[in-house]
């Protein structure tokens, strides 16, 4: 998604490859700004390689049809399927191919925690959509088991694309059976024949092209599971899908020794989306589902959790957590869960304290707020300075209740209101400009920090406003622009400078 930043004022490529993912040592940088200390420790391994190094003890298998789906009670609109394929992008998700997912439920092998499968459901009828789902995760690089309702009578240009895709590795095939009868009405005859006959109708199609595929799934139409699945195996799968036992996430992941396992549908009640409809600024990503959880927090649950523990198994040492500014130990709401995530971005707040009293915009009361409203962030930029709320490690964060849908974003309140009438002249008062200045220069030094500390790149600094369902107004556009201009130039001034010599000191 594109907002109206002034973000298009880039540095350079090379550039920005310079700063982000230059191997920095132990180091600190001090800001005069703001009179604190921003610690740099030394990575011994990148995230993403800690996380393929870590054991999966359970996955969310993601159920889609194809982009814009809707029925009388759900929809999943181009919108929302971007945002999550992004998230899965952002996040690096490993999508599972058939073999691997099989490996995993059999206890085989090694399937890293950060695994995750692309269900798809697919007849005929919306091919055209489909094709294009297909290559965005073609795109993205991912995988997605594909699940045939072979009945439907593709075309042999549509079998040809089937094949094509697989043989890139794009794609797994599996069976949805062969006329899309509901199993749990059917005799178990009529089940097995089902069974039967779709896959080898499936297998002598790809045979046909010199495709040598060998379908190890089955998911049943409508999720309708019956009470007896022995006929899968009589007809040769290794595993099926159904849909969700019930709405929590933790109860519907993939376990080891699942052969029929639960799906989680990441789709909106069109009831919600009417409601969303009257906001135009609405971000997909932020959209409650009808699981009653944000797609992140649906994948977050679902997934196997990552801690200091086992981070520690894998690196073979201490991981301790890094503090930037004034680290606050007594939190304002604990973190409601231990798992670590990789941040992807930051999402700018203001916490609403009185216009009236610009010259008292402290962390401490941002604190006492956050406390008051059952929530946190990770951040609190005053005319104090900057205080941690939240606990950070080196390469993962623990998720903040700041901006639902982006919990694996960096929360930071800046201290204040009216940000944006302030800046344009709107309200004219030059004493809150300054503080409102300050605290803006106090937050861009901030930000730079975690940049280089997360490796996030400048186009996914949002604005509240920019990163909600609906009603968010904080910061605000100028106030958004402002700080994004404000950190090129300490991204600029820092390139222009000798990086080791000038601001990184050995502690």
């Amino acid at each position: 998604m594109v907002y109206n930043n002034k973000m298009k004022k880039k540095i350079t490529r090379r550039e920005l490859l310079k700063l982000l993912f230059l191997q920095l040592p132990i180091a600190y940088f001090s800001s005069k700004n703001q009179g604190a200390n921003f610690i740099r420790h030394e990575t011994v391994e990148e995230s993403s390689d800690i996380l393929l190094k870590i054991p999966a003890d359970r996955l969310p298998v993601i159920e889609y049809h194809y982009p814009g789906y809707r029925d009388e009670h759900v929809t999943i609109t181009d919108g929302m399927f971007i945002e999550q394929i992004k998230f899965l992008t952002e996040t690096k998700t490993k999508t599972l191919k058939d073999q691997e997912y099989v490996d995993f439920i059999k206890g085989k092998g090694f399937t890293p925690a950060n695994s995750a499968v692309i269900r798809i459901d697919q007849g005929s009828a919306h091919f055209k959509e489909f094709t294009e789902m297909i290559n965005m995760l073609k795109t993205k690089g991912l995988h997605a088991i594909v699940f045939l309702a072979v009945g439907e009578q593709f075309t042999e240009i549509e079998w040809d694309n089937l094949v094509h895709w697989y043989q890139e590795g794009i794609i797994s095939i599996g069976s949805h059976s062969y006329s899309h009868p509901d199993f749990t009405k059917i005799s178990a005859q009529s089940a097995l024949d089902e069974a039967i006959l779709s896959k080898k109708y499936i297998e002598e199609k790809f045979h046909k092209r010199g495709a040598h595929i060998n379908i190890r799934g089955f998911a049943f139409p409508s999720d309708r599971v019956p009470q007896d699945v022995e006929f899968l195996i009589q007809a040769g799968y290794e595993f099926a899908f159904g849909g969700n036992i019930n709405g929590s996430p933790q109860n519907n992941a993939v376990r080891v020794g699942d052969f029929v396992a639960p799906s989680l549908l990441p789709y909106v009640s069109n009831v919600t989306l009417k409601l969303l409809d009257i906001n135009s600024k609405n971000n997909p990503r932020s959209i409650p589902l009808t699981c009653g959880y944000t797609f992140d927090k649906l994948i977050y649950f679902a997934s196997t959790p990552v801690t200091p523990e086992k981070i520690m198994n894998v690196i073979g040492a201490d991981y301790p957590e890094i503090k930037f500014g004034n680290y606050y130990s007594n939190l304002p709401i604990p973190p409601e869960d231990t798992s670590l995530v990789k941040p992807s971005g930051i999402i700018i707040h203001t916490d609403g304290q009185s216009l009236e009293r610009s010259n008292n915009w402290r962390t401490l009361t941002t604190y006492y707020g956050l406390l008051s409203r059952q929530t946190n962030v990770h951040f609190s930029c005053g005319i104090d300075g900057i205080r941690q709320l939240l606990p950070m490690y080196k390469d993962f964060i623990v998720p903040s209740r700041g901006a639902p849908g982006f919990s694996n974003y960096i929360q930071i309140e800046m201290c204040g209101t009216k940000y944006d009438a302030i800046l344009s002249g709107q309200i004219k008062n030059e004493e809150v400009r300054n503080t409102i200045e300050m605290i803006l220069s106090i937050t861009a030094n901030l930000v730079v920090a975690l940049i280089i500390q997360y490796k996030i790149p400048t186009c996914q600094i949002l604005g509240h406003h920019q990163a909600c369902a609906s009603g968010k107004v904080d910061p605000g556009d100028i106030s958004i622009n402002y700080l994004i201009d404000k950190i090129h130039q300490i991204l600029n001034k820092m390139i222009k400078m000798d990086l080791h010599q000038s601001f990184i000191k050995p502690q």
